[in-house]
């Protein structure tokens, strides 16, 4: 959380962190990881899980290690 809207802005001018939705429900880390390194280096892949089940839920987190390839 932060304590003024600023501090989040300024949070996200920095961040090279990429939100990817509506993916197949088949899509593994792997595929986001190759399709995603056209673009440049990608330090972590974190996709969304089932809270239950435990299986992709359809969105995943992309996070490249230079903020102009997340522009990209």
């Amino acid at each position: 959380h932060y304590s003024k809207p600023e501090a989040q802005v300024c949070a996200l001018a920095h961040s090279s962190t990429v939100y990817v939705g509506n993916l197949a429900f088949s899509t593994r880390t792997i595929h986001l990881r190759r399709h995603f390194e056209q673009l440049g280096p990608v330090s972590e892949v974190h996709m969304g899980l089932d809270r239950f089940r435990k299986v992709p839920c359809g969105f995943a987190f992309v996070v490249f290690r230079h903020r102009m390839d997340a522009l990209n």
